[in-house]
């Protein structure tokens, strides 16, 4: 079946429109971040219920990502794949067409629900369509558009917020999807073999996560690519709270200022998937270590040097975590992907389970203590950072383990 889809035109087409999905996916977690001082005043709500908003779509998309990764294992990839876009689709709607915050919200968990199954069936279909160098790259290519969708997201939804309304962010997540959705029911084949297929009862969906989970390889390597994720994602998720209000930057500004983290994330990206055959995944590893305790360190210095004050040192220190985050949760994640090979798609929603549920947990965690200085987020951040700091080490002593015994 591999081959037959790689000797097909539709190769050409196929990942790049899985990949426009995953971007739509991306977006739809912070393209209206320099809106959210907006949204609190307009819904009459409180700053706490908007970041809760944002955080539905992380959370409830790896709730819903465990049943993808199920479903696509018995039921096949394609079905699977039309019908999350489809939900998608229906919330971006609901969202655009909201009066009220409770309307909104609804809307965020209905567009969540579909982006579970954007995300995940991304990574399973290429998994399925190409094998061992082409799929490494594509996996590389699948965090690197993650940096890139979160500089650009912003910048798009506050020129679409002041020229027009902030519906319209919502209306473009919906257009966009629903081209992927017709596109890809002209030209998606299904991917899934019949002997790949899964024919038992979809109660040994919790066995075969119980066996994942007692996997320690597994969950060390999930952990480790997570942690870092979460940690980058508390002062994302606040920075519009804290230049908007605080440092009194405009929607516009805001989003531009944003790109600076971002853009060393990529950066690190970049480097990262250039340089991965040269250093290797235990290099790669140590290269991500170092550079969050090199975090941690700059972190304490903003605190105590800056009074937390200065924008410049705010940023320099979160450029610092994310150049390096590549290194990290990419390296994890190949290993932990590469420690199972049956039931794919449930181990790779177990690992989007664990991400999104630390992003969420991190990221409301740090809105209970947030008091409108960078204070609480970067004492949060350093803390984490340090827990990461002693799980990537232990992964990579067990990689290097596993290593010696082949």
């Amino acid at each position: 079946m591999n081959n037959q889809i790689a000797s097909s035109w539709r190769i050409k087409l196929v990942p790049p429109l899985l990949l426009m999905s995953l971007v739509l996916k991306i977006a739809s977690m912070d393209i209206y971040i320099p809106c959210m001082p907006h949204l609190t005043c307009c819904f009459n709500t409180k700053e706490w219920v908007i970041q809760l908003s944002l955080m539905v779509s992380p959370l409830l998309s790896s709730i819903t990502a465990l049943f993808y990764g199920r479903w696509t294992d018995t039921h096949g990839r394609r079905k699977i794949m039309l019908i999350s876009l489809m939900i998608f689709v229906v919330g971006s709607l609901i969202c655009a067409l909201s009066s009220e915050i409770y309307l909104f919200l609804v809307g965020r968990v209905v567009q969540a629900a579909g982006s579970g199954g954007m995300s995940i069936l991304t990574l399973v279909i290429l998994s399925d369509m190409f094998h061992g160098i082409k799929y490494a790259r594509y996996i590389a290519l699948y965090h690197t558009m993650f940096p890139i969708t979160f500089a650009i997201a912003p910048v798009l939804g506050a020129q679409l917020f002041e020229r027009y309304n902030w519906q319209l962010n919502f209306w473009v997540l919906m257009v966009g999807a629903l081209f992927v959705l017709i596109s890809l029911y002209w030209i998606l084949p299904e991917s899934l073999s019949l002997e790949k297929k899964q024919e038992d009862s979809w109660s040994s969906i919790w066995g075969k996560s119980l066996l994942l989970i007692k996997n320690s390889y597994f969950m060390t390597m999930t952990f480790g690519h997570c942690l870092p994720i979460a940690i980058a994602c508390i002062f994302s998720a606040n920075s519009a709270f804290l230049f908007i209000d605080r440092f009194q930057c405009t929607p516009i500004t805001f989003s531009y200022i944003q790109l600076i983290p971002v853009g060393a994330n990529f950066l690190g990206a970049v480097l990262y998937r250039q340089y991965l055959p040269r250093l290797g995944l235990e290099k790669s590893l140590q290269v991500g270590i170092t550079t969050l305790g090199l975090f941690v360190s700059c972190a304490l210095f903003c605190l105590v040097f800056s009074d937390g004050g200065l924008p410049v040192f705010i940023l320099s220190t979160i450029c610092v975590l994310n150049f390096g985050l590549p290194f990290s949760n990419s390296t994890c994640a190949t290993w932990a992907y590469e420690s199972t090979t049956a039931d794919r798609g449930l181990a790779i929603a177990w690992v989007a389970l664990v991400r999104n549920a630390l992003i969420s947990s991190c990221v409301m965690l740090t809105a209970i203590f947030y008091n409108g200085s960078i204070a609480p987020i970067f004492i949060i951040m350093a803390s984490l950072s340090t827990i990461a700091v002693v799980i990537l080490q232990s992964g990579l002593s067990l990689a290097k383990r596993l290593a010696v015994k082949s």
